[in-house]
């Protein structure tokens, strides 16, 4: 796969790397993970103990690797794999037996500690505090337009879906940054991004009692209901 050989990710087998976190290979992805978990130094010749952090550090938007990857069918791999890799995580609650005591092992913990949301709640607060309106950041229209940048409002839809995720969001207070993001720009592309992304099953019923989100909701709704009548 390389992710440990080098951290040009565009030399990484993604096909492979797909294929072990959502594909043929899945089931064995936990215990990659246990094992990364264990630390153990018998990996070289395995998955090794940096391949989840690597993995996580490509997505981290400060690293400045997949927020700045061009939109493209080539890059759907990339969406698909960090969604799936939030997901193991999210899911990854087992319980090991090591030196005859049985060690809980949870992704979650992992998720609250590895900096990702943190990160990208950073370049929510960036896009709300730019003094310049023509100022460009992470969440500016053209780098939502050109880049993966907006697929951050799909790995916040992701976390959305589990109450553990709902956690790590609230913990980073990112539902507040959301509703300021919406309160203070009313950028459309964002609250569209925003409605088509978070999990609505779950207790997320203040982010819709925002006035500029219940108007692009119906908006949403009336599109295809008027273009059905025609």
């Amino acid at each position: 796969m390389k992710v440990l050989q080098t951290k040009e990710f565009s030399k990484w087998n993604w096909k492979l790397i797909a294929e072990l976190v959502d594909g043929p290979l899945s089931s064995r992805f936990e215990s990659v993970l246990l094992l990364f978990f264990l630390s153990n130094s018998r990996l070289e010749d395995c998955i090794g103990n940096d391949f989840v952090p690597r993995l996580i550090s490509f997505y981290r938007p400060s690293k400045l690797y997949f927020s700045t990857v061009p939109r493209s069918q080539e890059a759907a791999i990339y969406v698909r794999v960090g969604r799936a890799l939030l997901e193991a995580l999210l899911n990854c609650n087992a319980v090991v037996q090591v030196m005859q005591q049985n060690l809980r092992f949870q992704g979650v913990s992992y998720l609250r500690e590895c900096k990702l949301v943190s990160d990208i709640c950073a370049i929510i607060s960036e896009e709300l505090n730019k003094a310049d309106p023509t100022q460009s950041t992470s969440f500016s229209s053209d780098k939502i337009s050109r880049t993966l940048t907006r697929e951050y409002f799909t790995f916040l839809g992701v976390l959305s879906s589990t109450d553990a995720g709902l956690e790590i969001l609230n913990l980073n207070n990112t539902f507040l940054l959301l509703n300021q993001l919406v309160q203070s720009k009313s950028r459309e592309d964002h609250i569209r991004l925003l409605l088509t992304s978070l999990n609505y099953e779950t207790s997320l019923s203040t982010f819709l009692l925002n006035p500029s989100v219940r108007i692009l909701a119906v908006h949403c709704l009336r599109c295809p209901w008027e273009r059905h009548q025609r």
